[in-house]
């Protein structure tokens, strides 16, 4: 068997930032350049060139979207998890049919979300779990 060697100085640390444009015809983003209005790869594919991020936005500001938009989703997890956890067994229940009837669970907490801001304020107890 082969003894693992540790990476080498000249390696990079981090990976490239992915390709930002993508193919319409194969979703791939391989040979992407990033090139405006229509990358090379697209050109010489004949393809619609489309870009997840517009052109006055940069790699990184997408990415802090993305993580704005995840720990958003985690936060109403959190909601739901600690209402489930302190509420009585009744309302823990309704909240569990309610999240079944829900088409998605994407909708539920979008529901959730606009039901809260009908509701007062209440200061969330701070949980052991909680980081």
């Amino acid at each position: 068997m082969r003894k693992l060697l540790p990476k080498s100085r000249d390696e990079n640390l981090l990976p490239p930032p992915p390709a930002i444009g993508k193919r319409k015809r194969f979703q791939r983003v391989e040979g992407c350049d990033n090139r405006r209005p229509t990358c090379s790869q697209c050109i010489r594919s004949v393809s619609e060139c489309r870009f997840s991020i517009s052109e006055d936005k940069t790699w990184h500001d997408a990415l802090a979207h993305q993580l704005q938009v995840v720990s958003e989703g985690e936060s109403s997890l959190k909601t739901i998890l600690d209402l489930l956890r302190g509420g009585s067994k009744n309302e823990s229940t309704k909240l569990l049919n309610s999240i079944r009837e829900a088409q998605s669970v994407n909708d539920f907490i979008k529901t959730l979300a606009d039901a809260s801001l009908l509701l007062p304020h209440v200061p969330q107890r701070s949980s052991k779990w909680s980081l």
